[in-house]
């Protein structure tokens, strides 16, 4: 049986990974509708004639919090503090919302705005290295990222894409990208599966 890792998931903690989980969808509501209840009948509320509104469970979208790592297991925390959140041992009952690798060439949404991530990486690995290193060297990393460039041919190659440059993998965890074929496997959603995409 295929599972979720952490390291599928540490790859992605710092760039605001969005997951979906079955959870209660009207917590806000509840803990309104219970609020209003104490303040109703302060100083003493009586709990014995509050009828709580029932909970209704279905699939919430929210982001991926933290990761603790145990000895025999790590737990995953996805939700809002305000809304309720969540923890999942040992990633159990979540799945992570990717971009699948054939985005690579599309459109996409990152940080509120449409990007070609193709285009995205190279302008960020030209302004970042023609500024901090020579001509020589600046040449040989444009060699290098000509690898990256081969992935955009031939989008399925695991082996193409093992030779690009770190930096690169940076960047494509950061936008979301399907980088260990998580959502073939059925571990992760295609974003472009959902109604709304939560990255837009």
């Amino acid at each position: 049986m295929k599972t979720l890792t952490l390291e599928h998931l540490s790859a992605y903690l710092p760039y605001g990974l969005k997951c979906s989980y079955l959870g209660i969808t009207n917590g806000s509501e509840i803990s309104r509708d219970r609020k209003q209840f104490v303040e109703e009948n302060e100083p003493y509320p009586n709990f014995a004639y509050y009828e709580p509104i029932q909970e209704v469970i279905g699939v919430k979208i929210a982001p991926l919090k933290t990761i603790r790592v145990y000895k025999k297991y790590w737990i995953a925390m996805c939700g809002v503090y305000s809304q309720g959140q969540k923890n999942f041992i040992n990633g159990m009952g979540i799945s992570p919302i990717l971009y699948p690798l054939s985005s690579l060439t599309e459109t996409i949404w990152f940080e509120g705005k449409e990007i070609n991530p193709s285009e995205f990486i190279k302008d960020w690995y030209n302004e970042k290295y023609a500024t901090e290193i020579d001509d020589l060297e600046y040449y040989a990393l444009e060699n290098e990222f000509a690898l990256f460039g081969a992935v955009h041919e031939t989008l399925h190659s695991q082996a193409e894409i093992i030779a690009m440059p770190y930096q690169a993998y940076q960047l494509l965890f950061k936008i979301k990208i399907d980088i260990f074929g998580l959502i073939e496997k059925g571990l992760a959603l295609d974003v472009n599966s959902l109604e709304t995409n939560p990255y837009k």
